[in-house]
């Protein structure tokens, strides 16, 4: 058995940043005697972002994947550049080996961070499919061969656990991050200024520059909210693609789950990324930023506001809808595996809900253009708010 017993690092939330936050804290990293906040390191990362993508594949539900986090450069992130944390990075096709590199990491004091397939942990009760896999990041702290469970890490606030069979499985799932690890050293912290104007700076870039790659002009930076919102009314766009019935419920509930849901901290990242600005005003000598930040807070708000309109309170499936997905969420982060039976009975209802959307959806097509409409309203008043915003921002940060 080796586990590391003083092992209590449990408050990241995201895949990149928050892993990162959990390991750095275990490793006794301090700034002004607290550890590195989640905030600080997505901003130095990168921050926030706008992305506009949908995705239609045969036997799926249509989806809306809003990118709402600067991970343009990938997994573990330009944090780690910045801030010139170390990184050993093994990785073996061997199953065998690939247990003798985690060992070793535990064996040395040091949690490691492993990439493994959430579709495969049982603890996210996310319904798998032979096409579908997710490769992300978590931080195994302990390693039991003879009991045969893996100590995790890994979003929730409380610990997980995994068989180490199944743990084998989820790591081999891909080929390309095939048991994949890395061990990280200690930051820079003299490098932090310097670390966070580059942060902030790519961030703006990200809303006001080309995009990263060609193909995706108008996906990117302050024209996401515009062609999502062009694309709400226009007769080619989801009038046509998602037209009300489930491609219209589908399309609605994965923009909830991926802007709102996915590990963000809620309202697209933009709550956190006012904490990075708050934190990064003090430590710059820049009170300008903080003016920032609340004009990031009241973007959250309005954040809200968006998925009242896109599951609104007046559809009484929808309500349901934006309420089991919220509970579903805030019970996996407060209890972990110990509230998967509650989830599984919440999963159940909303693919009953899914399935009366085909035959009985509770709009008519005028109704479902006034639903979009108003959604349209929304984004664009997202839009104005974050340009306003991103503006400031660079003028606070010269």
């Amino acid at each position: 058995m080796t586990i590391l017993t003083n092992y209590h690092e449990f408050d990241g939330l995201h895949w990149e940043t928050g892993t990162l936050r959990n390991i750095l804290a275990y490793q006794g990293v301090r700034l002004d005697g607290k550890p590195l906040s989640e905030a600080l390191l997505m901003g130095i990362s990168g921050g926030i972002a706008a992305g506009y993508f949908t995705f239609e594949y045969e036997g799926f539900d249509p989806w809306l994947h809003f990118l709402t986090l600067f991970l343009y450069n990938g997994a573990p992130g330009r944090v780690y550049e910045r801030l010139n944390i170390s990184k050993q990075a093994k990785q073996s096709n061997k199953p065998e080996k690939a247990v003798t590199n985690l060992l070793g990491a535990l064996d040395s004091g040091k949690p490691a961070l492993v990439w493994a397939d959430t579709f495969s942990l049982r603890y996210n009760n996310i319904k798998s499919a032979k096409d579908t896999w997710g490769m992300f990041p978590l931080v195994v702290y302990g390693y039991d061969e003879q009991a045969g469970i893996v100590n995790i890490a890994d979003r929730a606030h409380v610990p997980l656990t995994v068989k180490t069979e199944d743990f084998a499985a989820a790591r081999a799932r891909i080929n390309t991050s095939k048991n994949r690890q890395i061990t990280v050293g200690a930051p820079d912290l003299s490098r932090l200024p310097e670390a966070i104007k580059a942060g902030i700076e790519e961030c703006i870039s990200g809303f006001i520059d080309e995009p990263p790659k060609a193909p995706m002009k108008g996906k990117y930076g302050l024209d996401a909210y515009t062609r999502w919102a062009d694309q709400l009314v226009d007769k080619k766009g989801w009038t046509k693609q998602f037209p009300a019935g489930i491609k219209m419920y589908a399309i609605l509930k994965s923009a909830f789950q991926y802007t709102h849901l996915w590990y963000t901290g809620g309202c697209g990242g933009r709550g956190v990324y006012a904490d990075f600005l708050d934190e990064a005003s003090e430590i710059l000598s820049k009170p300008a930023l903080k003016t920032v930040a609340a004009q990031y807070r009241a973007a959250a708000h309005l954040w809200d506001e968006l998925y009242r309109a896109m599951l609104p309170d007046h559809i009484a499936l929808f309500k349901e809808t934006r309420e089991h997905m919220e509970r579903n969420s805030v019970l996996f982060r407060e209890q972990g595996a110990a509230s998967l039976p509650e989830r599984q009975k919440i999963s159940a209802r909303l693919e009953a809900i899914r399935e009366s959307m085909v035959t009985d959806f509770p709009l008519t097509d005028a109704e479902a253009a006034t639903l979009r409409e108003n959604i349209r309203d929304h984004v664009l008043k997202i839009h104005d708010a974050e340009k306003e915003a991103i503006l400031a921002l660079e003028t606070a940060i010269a």
